[in-house]
């Protein structure tokens, strides 16, 4: 928590120094020009917030006294406050969503996050309580501090296949997450990364290799009551890892028959479900071998080759 008050002092002594931070104004939006003179980030006019509202689009480039420049970056505190924006279309030429972009934008009820931004930096979406989905590409490797902090309406957040570090409360306070899965590209976990996520159901990593947990990640009561699914052949590894040894129910991908380990009855009920065509009643991403995000043949052949030990 000390951590994210210093950001969070930061941050808002950060706003108190200069009256703007843009260069120059095309169509209503601010820019700031990089040190590289040919790409530029979107810029906040006044440090107090505030400056946009409605439906944004953010252009991919912007012509400014005869010069084109590419817009690179959401600049930090770019949409600090702006709690009438109610949506913002980001283009593909962004690399990076810095620190505060969209801090407290409270109208803000989704957003696609393009493939080729790398860096959603700290506190960028904190306290979108409005936010009730993202999307994040998988050109992301890290998602950092506070990230989705208190963004309290979020009920699904997809962490794609190439985040290999997710940062301090990077989710914190989503209470609306019910579920959560951790790809294998995660190797850490910042302390307090779930924190605060009381109505977590479900956990899966599907990481083969614990990923390291710098603290606690998750509440008490996602320890006590939430089961963690993680892959068949890391069962008693994870068991023995400090911080995720904490749950109290650990079960393996695939287990249809929550008996703890996965064999012939989980094929056999696994086959029967999707035969039925009804995956209503159970979790599919605690089923998904393959991760596809549907149930098939691929991944009856992935749980039998997990039983066999081909994988």
């Amino acid at each position: 928590m000390k951590n994210l008050r210093l950001l969070f002092m930061l941050l808002v002594a950060s706003c108190a120094f200069g009256a703007s931070a843009y260069d120059f104004e095309v169509d209503g939006m601010y820019y700031g020009i990089n040190f590289d003179g040919t790409t530029v980030y979107v810029a906040y006019k006044s440090s107090s917030g505030d400056d946009y509202s409605g439906d944004v689009v953010i252009p991919s480039s912007v012509t400014y006294e005869g010069t084109t420049y590419i817009v690179r970056e959401i600049g930090e505190r770019a949409f600090y406050y702006c709690k009438r924006l109610t949506s913002v279309e980001i283009p593909s030429t962004v690399m990076t969503i810095a620190q505060g972009a969209f801090y407290k934008c409270t109208g803000l009820t989704s957003v696609e996050i393009p493939f080729g931004v790398i860096t959603i930096g700290d506190l960028s979406f904190c306290g979108c309580t409005g936010l009730t989905s993202v999307t994040i590409p998988y050109s992301v490797n890290k998602i950092d501090d506070a990230a989705f902090s208190g963004c309290t309406g979020l009920t699904s957040v997809e962490i794609p296949n190439s985040v290999m570090t997710i940062g301090i409360e990077a989710f914190g306070y989503c209470t609306g997450l019910t579920s959560i899965e951790i790809p294998n590209s995660v190797d850490e976990i910042s302390g307090g990364a779930f924190t605060g996520c009381t109505n977590l159901t479900t956990v899966i990593s599907k990481a083969l290799t614990p990923p390291n947990l710098t603290g606690d990640g998750f509440e008490e009561t996602t320890y006590s009551n939430a089961p963690l699914y993680v892959p068949a052949a890391s069962l008693q590894t994870y068991q023995s890892t400090k911080y995720w040894s904490s749950f109290t129910t650990i079960k393996p991908i695939g287990d249809m028959d929550g008996d703890g380990v996965v064999g012939v009855d989980d094929v056999t009920a696994l086959i029967a479900l999707i035969l039925s065509g009804d995956t209503s009643t159970v979790n599919v991403d605690v089923l998904d071998m393959d991760g596809d995000g549907v149930l098939g043949v691929d991944d009856v052949t992935a749980l039998i080759n997990v039983i066999l030990g081909n994988e």
